[in-house]
């Protein structure tokens, strides 16, 4: 028979250990490890009455049934742990209907063990009969237990259904055991191979210590014992009895902690190295005074910016970003150009493609999509009743100039949109941009942040109102009286576009051999629309003469007026507003030098970690099992 002596692992070298690996386990767990160390599981088998529950008594300290009617008929699973500050204890039950375990709370939390053995009484009562409700059986005494199991018929002679013990006892050791059913022989087959079948269940089970329950005057329960433990366990590693219990039990628990403490340490030196990689991270701790520090920021703050708008950066991020803003602008002003089609009606007649010596000059950005021109389609009717118009209904001998400014207004007076559009967008990227590096460089300390982002977005708001008068200034000179310098391209352009129109319309074109010598000599009579295809050519040559004119000076004007006269000087502008000579900028700027709280408490935070898991790893490093 077993005796609380002979069972006192809360005693052993393994429990001194245990005690001692779980003290550094709990502070790896604090520090946001997540290893743990396997709760060794002890199957208790035999016979009835050969003391698997003085067993349990004697480890988990609180009592079991043990008389004749209610011992042990179905397993009863205690564990014990000992992360809780104060002894307690609660009672489930645990069904596994169809293979899919549930477990549910009986008893409330039990602070008294002698509490416990009524309850577990009550559980197991309650398990073997499960055609009576089970809240029925909270309030019942021992005597009613008793009675109960000695008069009702339908009380099963033995379950499968679990009654689970939980304690947390501090000063115990982690274990957990399952006390099964006595093997018995002398009862119906169905009965037998019950309990021949738990038992064989939970010791099939690798990690399971086998615990066998074998008195002195052994018999063939205890046989079968021995012969099912042979079958889970043929080598016998796992295997033991109650002749040599404690030596036994503590080798193979021995064994769960040093498999563990290599694991542990593994992951504590991980954690150990994220830590060190976390402080690496963080900014670099303030040495320098204040001044010096402020100036330093500021001045690689304007180079970065500098950098940025001068295309310096290595990745010239905001140089391709700007230049796709333009991208969009020239498309938008490409849009309205005049949409000529030398036609009488043009819903007769496709829309002719661009003259070849036309198309060669327009770049790529143009070629590669296809553009729902704004202005149009215009064609001869459409030009001459403009021309009729601006000479009270009568076609004079000579084309009226204001005819060819109404139709190039048509197309210029659209600008002022889009080229307002592409300076708010340059000037909201440029925004961006200061934002980011205001917070890379002066984000560690947020005062600063603040104060000095204020001062370098005033310094940009200060520049838009004259900015954006410049760029207003670039279109509106592409109105009246409509001039040019580049005259050699506007007449090359206007003969390939009447050219073109000619040829569209249906009027023969002298050509021209490589020695000057008319190819086709066939001179076009003045055709009843010359005027109109002349007043064509002339307004789409002229309008694309500053098509070419605007989309350059625009984003010239925005590059110049607002990202380099803005980043140029920055620096000294800076350190001008921060009145540094005056006799309390050394504190105010310690004051704006005040780290974040969430970086300071992080700092030290990380740093006491450094610390206590050095510590773990040196302990686990000279952990001898």
């Amino acid at each position: 028979m077993a005796t609380a002596q002979s069972t006192n692992i809360a005693d052993t070298e393994y429990a001194r250990q245990r005690r001692e690996v779980y003290a550094l386990l709990k502070d790896l767990k604090e520090l946001g490890a997540q290893s743990n160390i396997r709760i060794p599981r002890i199957a208790v088998i035999g016979a009835q009455s050969t003391g698997k529950s003085s067993l349990v008594e004697a480890v988990t300290g609180i009592n079991v049934p043990r008389d004749s009617g209610t011992c042990t008929r179905c397993p009863m699973e205690c564990t014990i742990s000992t992360a809780a500050p104060d002894w307690q204890c609660q009672i489930s039950l645990q069904y596994d209907p169809d293979g899919q375990t549930r477990r549910e709370p009986f008893s409330g939390v039990l602070k008294s063990k002698a509490e416990v053995e009524i309850w577990v009484r009550r559980a197991q009562t309650a398990l073997l009969s499960p055609h009576v409700p089970r809240d029925s059986f909270k309030t019942k005494t021992y005597q009613e237990l008793k009675e109960l199991t000695a008069s009702d018929p339908q009380m099963l002679k033995f379950a499968r259904d679990v009654v689970v013990v939980d304690i947390n006892d501090p000063q115990g050791t982690d274990l957990s055991f399952i006390d099964l059913p006595g093997l018995v022989q002398n009862m119906d087959d169905e009965v037998i191979n019950l309990v021949k079948d738990l038992v064989e269940r939970y010791i099939a089970d690798d990690s399971t210590i086998i615990l066998i329950t074998v008195p002195a005057n052994d018999d063939m329960e205890n046989q079968q014992a021995a012969r099912l433990a042979r079958e889970a366990d043929p080598d016998g590693e796992r295997t033991i009895g109650l002749r040599n219990f404690i030596n036994d039990i503590s080798e193979l628990l021995m064994g769960i902690i040093e498999d563990a403490i290599p694991r542990l340490r593994e992951e504590a030196e991980a954690r150990l190295a994220q830590i060190n990689h976390d402080i690496a991270g963080l900014p670099e701790k303030l040495t320098a005074d204040p001044t010096t520090e402020v100036f330093s920021r500021m001045s690689k703050f304007c180079t970065a910016m500098q950098d940025d708008v001068y295309g310096r950066s290595e990745d010239k991020e905001f140089v391709h970003e700007s230049q796709a803003v333009y991208k969009d602008f020239k498309i938008a002003i490409y849009k309205t150009l005049p949409d000529f089609r030398p036609f009488i009606d043009h819903a007769t007649h496709q829309k002719p493609t661009d003259p070849p010596s036309q198309s060669d000059q327009m770049d790529q950005d143009t070629h590669d999509i296809v553009v729902d021109f704004e202005n149009g389609p215009f064609d001869l009717e459409y030009v001459r009743w403009v021309i009729k118009e601006c000479t009270g209904w009568q076609l004079p001998p000579h084309i009226p100039y204001e005819a060819k400014e109404r139709l190039i207004g048509l197309s210029v007076d659209k600008w002022p949109a889009p080229a307002a559009a592409c300076y708010e967008r340059i000037r909201g990227l440029s925004r961006e941009y200061i934002d980011s590096n205001v917070h890379d460089h002066f984000g560690q300390f947020k005062p600063l942040e603040s104060y000095i982002g204020k001062l370098i977005r005033d310094e940009h708001q200060a520049h838009h109102k004259k900015v954006s008068e410049a760029v207003r200034d670039v279109v509106e000179r592409e109105k009246l009286p409509y001039i040019t310098q580049n005259l050699h391209y506007l007449h090359s352009a206007r003969e390939s576009w009447l050219q073109h129109y000619r040829s569209a319309y249906g009027i023969s074109v002298t050509t021209y051999d490589s020695y000057g010598r008319p190819t086709v000599h066939n001179p076009p009579l003045r055709c009843a629309y010359e005027d109109e295809l002349t007043v064509m050519a002339d307004v789409r040559a002229y309008v694309q003469v500053a098509y070419k004119r605007v989309i350059d000076n625009i984003p010239m004007t925005i590059q110049r007026d607002l990202n380099q006269v803005f980043v140029d000087d920055l620096l000294k502008r800076l350190i001008s507003k921060l009145d540094l000579e005056s006799a309390d900028a050394s504190d105010r700027l310690k004051k704006l030098l005040e780290e974040n709280p969430v970086i300071a408490n992080r700092r030290v935070q990380l740093a006491t970690d450094q610390r206590r898991l050095e510590d773990i790893v040196a302990k686990l490093s000279n952990f001898v099992v």
